[in-house]
């Protein structure tokens, strides 16, 4: 997907499928993106919010790139060690609280 310039801006669990071989395989494409010039960076703010990248919340001045997709291991591994679980977090100002965390304390990385 980045190989060919495509953000997703969505990779959470429910976005990922199994083939009958078990190979995973990326789903809805309605948030991605494409960079069309190197070095080229985003700035609107979209996805789930709670699953989108810190880096969409926090650098809206310089913008976000691929990086926002490698979120989803941080959300999956907090996810499935039972220390975070962002769909069961109503609060959004608590779940930005909790990003905001993560994020300052390098956790997010």
């Amino acid at each position: 997907m980045h190989i060919h310039q495509v953000i997703h801006r969505d990779l959470k669990l429910g976005n990922l499928l199994l083939d009958v071989n078990m190979n995973i395989k990326v789903a809805y494409f309605g948030l991605a993106t494409l960079i069309e010039n190197q070095g080229e960076r985003k700035k609107t703010i979209c996805g789930m919010p709670n699953y989108i990248a810190p880096e969409v919340f926090f650098d809206t001045v310089n913008g976000h790139s691929f990086e926002v997709d490698t979120w989803l291991s941080v959300a999956s591994d907090s996810l499935l060690k039972g220390l975070l679980c962002p769909c069961f977090i109503k609060d959004s100002g608590k779940l930005t609280d909790i990003i905001c965390f993560l994020y300052i304390n390098n956790l997010a990385t």
